[in-house]
């Protein structure tokens, strides 16, 4: 966990449902593919939830597919970023774990700017503070940020799987 990080966790940890467990600092090394980093998986009730934590004190604002922060410090979309990680998570978790049915998600939690500038609307939704990171908790504040399941796909509480991600 790198120590920029940890503000945003412990919050996060105090805020979300007790149940809830939470994976950090992981790495994982898919096959021939690049390794990627990923700072927060959360099980939740009812979906995988993979977090970018980005704890940049400077503004930031989107140009192209690119974040600047600050006068001109450019970084890749951290938003497109995790969402590529989390195609890569689920593949892994649903090999290793076929029985269990999941939805992976992802988001960005901003710990020290409050916002993005020109986001478009579909990656706004998924760039959260911490404060509206801390409140996913509540089932329609998670439904206003991250993928509105379908009933029909209900999965069960992962929280209850944790031994068996432990194992993955």
């Amino acid at each position: 966990i790198h120590p920029r990080e940890v503000k945003g966790i412990t919050q996060l940890d105090a805020a979300l449902p007790p149940e809830w467990v939470f994976y950090t600092g992981l790495q994982y090394f898919p096959g021939h593919d690049t390794p990627i980093e990923m700072d927060l998986i959360v099980l939740m009730d009812d979906r995988v939830l993979l977090v970018e934590i980005k704890d940049w004190t400077q503004r930031i604002r989107v140009e192209g597919d690119n974040w600047v922060v600050g006068k001109k410090s450019r970084r890749g979309n951290p938003a497109k970023l995790v969402a590529a990680k989390a195609r890569k998570l689920k593949t892994l978790l649903t090999t290793r774990l076929p029985h269990v049915p999941m939805y992976v998600d992802s988001c960005v939690i901003l710990t020290a700017t409050p916002a993005v500038e020109g986001l478009p609307p579909g990656e706004a939704r998924r760039v959260l503070s911490l404060a509206q990171a801390c409140q996913l908790g509540d089932v329609g504040i998670r439904r206003t940020h991250l993928a509105q399941l379908q009933l029909g796909l209900k999965a069960p509480s992962l929280w209850q799987y944790a031994s068996q991600f432990d194992e993955v």
